[in-house]
């Protein structure tokens, strides 16, 4: 029986790890498609109640959807800001470095 558990967890952390894969790959296809505003709200907690670890790491990854650097060509970002990584020079305090992997750890 106790031969099972690590296998479980070992499924488990790759479902969610997969479900982080599938957001970043979502996000960054349908970036151009939803264009940029400025402010993306997080879901609620009363929103994500009663959700799965996995379906949590989705729906506030998705809240993120159109989500893009300010200036365009640049890497400045909130996520790299939220984490205090890259280099600063940024409007409205973000940081620039590539965010990929600040997403995914942010969301």
């Amino acid at each position: 029986m106790l031969s099972r558990q690590p296998r479980r967890l070992g499924r488990h952390l790759g479902l969610v790890l997969g479900a982080g894969v599938v957001v970043i790959i979502l996000v960054a296809t349908l970036h151009e498609v939803f264009g940029k505003t400025d402010s993306f709200a997080i879901p609620s907690e009363a929103s994500l109640a009663g959700s799965s670890a996995t379906q949590r790491i989705v729906t506030i990854a998705e809240s993120q959807v159109g989500y893009s650097t300010q200036p365009a060509n640049s890497y400045c970002n909130k996520f790299s800001a939220y984490w205090k990584a890259g280099m600063s020079g940024c409007p409205s305090g973000e940081k620039s470095e590539e965010w990929c992997a600040d997403f995914a750890a942010w969301a």
